[in-house]
């Protein structure tokens, strides 16, 4: 039984919420929701009141949850959901017990609307289901009806608040009423005016709330990761030189063939700059592929993980937002005879990461900011350049600082710049949990 594998939280977990159709568990980073939510499926398994599994979680995680999955249950026949003809025909005949799909195949195919009511749904990372207006949103909104069995996985489930858990709720049929009536109710909301703009509603507070605080204490559990003080987590920032013609592109807002003529586009290269490129306008190659011009005007940051990467031969991992960083990462590391691998959506080069023990490993913030288990072999990370979302960045760090981690986790962030440059600001956004946005940049750089 799974059950008696598991931790003394996760067991008080499960007797808790067993006996309800629907539930949340909103463990800590590295707490160990996926067994837990397994545990309560082989509850439910056990009392004959579901008999399939449906698993929705990220791409990047449906390998994990197989492995774990025929751990768990090796006599369950497990479909991973790619929709190709033969899936397709296997899942209508319900030739399957388990079945993992990704967040972006749900939406598009109609026959997860023909469920049995006996199957059960566990959602993972399900803050992605959160807004009502996506079309991954406005599927599990309808999928509600099709099983009264769910459960829901999140570290970050409110994260803007409140707001956040209408959709999941509404997922696990515990609200049952419109977003209009759900921000009536418990949202205070203020008209917002921009010059040139459609006034619209931001929600600035929140009320009633007793109502939520209710639904949230009695259907979800929380358990934030207990560490011992030799082991909390250090986040060690690194001052790095701003170029020299920083401040000049960003008055003027024009370098070369480049004019900085939106918020959005004067932030991006704000943040481009801080991490020594600037992005030119996309030309076309002879074949009538894309390339983006780069420009390099200093290597200010590679030079500093050069020389962290010179001095020390443990495991490192490096996390960075584009390609071309990815890039000259990559030839950098390579050029100090270490070994290199890269996770992103074209490269998944995980055995090479846990088969050397000096490797260095670069992750794409969409690809590995969350469900990668195996980074805790390392404890040092190094932010080459912020994420702009919070949720990314706190569930980055939590890759290295989880159960297992043997050393104190370190978190190495390179600022370019004084205290208005996009990596100071950003940094700022993701201290008080907000995201990066044009806005908070607008508001804070002058």
């Amino acid at each position: 039984m799974i059950y008696d594998m598991l931790f003394d939280y996760q067991k008080k977990t499960v007797n808790a919420l067993k006996e309800y159709d629907s539930c949340g568990l909103f463990y800590d980073v590295g707490c160990g929701k996926t067994i837990t939510s397994l545990a309560l499926y082989e509850d439910k398994l056990v009392r004959r009141l579901v008999d399939k599994l449906i698993v929705v979680c990220l791409y990047s995680k449906i390998e994990e949850w197989q492995k774990d999955i025929e751990h768990f249950f090796p006599f369950s026949k497990v479909l991973i959901f790619d929709g190709k003809d033969k899936t397709l025909r296997d899942f209508r005949k319900g030739d399957w017990d388990i079945c993992i799909i990704n967040f972006e195949k749900t939406w598009r195919n109609k026959d997860l609307y023909l469920i049995s009511n006996r199957t059960m749904i566990i959602i993972d990372e399900s803050h992605k289901i959160k807004d009502s207006e996506t079309k991954i949103g406005k599927f599990m909104k309808a999928w509600e009806t099709c099983t009264p069995y769910k459960v829901i996985l999140t570290a970050t489930p409110m994260s803007k608040g409140y707001i956040d858990i209408y959709n999941q709720f509404y997922f696990l049929g515990l609200l049952d009423m419109s977003l209009n009536e759900f921000k009536k109710k418990y949202c205070i909301e203020q008209l917002v005016f921009f010059p040139g703009m459609k006034p619209f509603k931001k929600i600035t507070g929140y009320r009633n709330t007793q109502d939520l605080d209710l639904l949230i204490q009695r259907y979800t559990r929380y358990h934030k990761r207990e560490i011992a003080d030799n082991m909390l987590p250090e986040e060690i920032v690194i001052p790095i030189k701003i170029d020299s013609k920083y401040r000049k592109i960003m008055k003027d807002r024009v370098y070369e063939d480049i004019v900085l003529d939106k918020v959005s586009r004067k932030r991006l290269a704000d943040k481009s700059l801080c991490s020594g490129t600037i992005m030119g306008k996309t030309l076309v190659s002879e074949n009538g592929e894309p390339l983006n011009r780069i420009y390099q005007l200093n290597k200010y940051k590679i030079n500093w993980i050069k020389d962290f990467l010179e001095s020390f031969q443990e495991r490192v991992v490096i996390y960075y937002l584009y390609d071309h960083q990815c890039e000259q990462l990559y030839n950098m590391v390579r050029d100090l005879d270490r070994p290199c691998a890269r996770y992103n959506s074209t490269y998944k080069e995980q055995a090479t990461f846990e088969n050397n023990d000096n490797a260095v490993l670069l992750v794409q913030y969409k690809s590995g900011s969350t469900g990668l288990d195996w980074l805790k072999s390392a404890y040092v990370e190094i932010f080459y350049t912020l994420p702009d979302s919070y949720i990314e960045f706190y569930q980055a760090k939590g890759r290295i600082n989880r159960i297992g981690q043997t050393h104190k986790p370190l978190y190495y962030i390179l600022l370019a710049g004084d205290e208005k440059s996009a990596d100071n600001l950003n940094y700022q956004a993701l201290l008080n949990q907000e995201d990066f946005t044009d806005d908070f940049y607008d508001r804070n750089f002058n």
